[in-house]
């Protein structure tokens, strides 16, 4: 069996992906930089390299608090640097995002709106995580489009992004993800249709929907699948059949959506 050290690159990826998914982003940037922010942005940069040189936890929160409190909002440029800086490593560009992300708020929106199209799919899902942890709603048409990202991944976090910034033309999208073949192999969903299943309920889909889905009651090889639709229409029509067996659920709901 292959095996991957901890400073294997795959093994470094998996790190920083688990570590976005419990980091949390301000709503706000910092404010009142200390006196030491009137350090040169030499002197800034080459600390904020260094730091990253010696990192080794797969946890990087505490990094950018340190750097927050240290040189506040003069940390964005060196930063904002290494993120748009493709030779620089991935797992150094990833925190880069983050932590302007975090130290300068919404001013590193554009920054983030660009690196929504970089080559490197690790950076595609920083941005979009971070935009989504800032409430920016305006690269929508960016973040719409990742629904059709080559990487699963990232358009796994692209359904999270519609649903947590409700996004207008969101459930449309998310219909016509969960019907993209793309997302199914062998004829059972890629974690994306079951995702985007959940997200029409977080956003108030209209009850509707669910009769573009029918369909989806077909896939009897895809048990989890079947079981994320009837869970989904239970709740847009808030007309519980959970109490059955899912067989008869989804006959339920075939000969339910039938007729409406």
């Amino acid at each position: 069996m292959k095996t991957f050290s901890p400073s294997s690159k795959k093994c470094s990826t998996c790190s920083l992906i688990l570590a976005a998914l419990f980091f949390s982003l301000p709503s706000f940037a910092a404010t009142s930089p200390p006196k030491s922010q009137m350090q040169s942005a030499l002197a800034v940069s080459k600390t904020i390299h260094s730091d990253l040189t010696k990192h080794q936890s797969p946890s990087f929160d505490a990094l950018l608090m340190q750097w927050q409190e240290k040189f506040g909002k003069s940390a964005f440029e060196p930063l904002r640097a290494i993120a748009l800086n493709t030779k620089q490593e991935d797992k150094h560009r990833f925190v880069a995002i983050m932590g302007m992300a975090r130290i300068a708020g919404r001013e590193s929106a554009p920054t983030l709106h660009t690196l929504l199209k970089d080559k490197v799919w690790l950076m595609r899902m920083a941005a979009l995580r971070a935009l989504t942890g800032l409430g920016h709603r305006e690269s929508e048409k960016e973040i719409l489009s990742l629904l059709n990202d080559p990487a699963l991944v990232v358009r796994s976090e692209a359904v999270s992004a519609i649903a947590s910034l409700k996004l207008q033309g969101g459930v449309d999208a998310l219909v016509q993800t969960i019907q993209d073949p793309k997302n199914y192999h062998r004829g059972k969903a890629q974690w994306v249709p079951n995702y985007a299943l959940s997200a029409l309920v977080q956003m108030g889909a209209p009850k509707t929907v669910a009769s573009q889905l029918r369909e989806i009651l077909n896939k009897d090889s895809d048990p989890r699948l079947l079981q994320s639709a009837v869970d989904t229409f239970d709740s847009l029509y808030k007309d519980s059949s959970a109490s059955k067996p899912l067989k008869d659920r989804v006959e339920y709901w075939k000969k339910t959506l039938a007729v409406r």
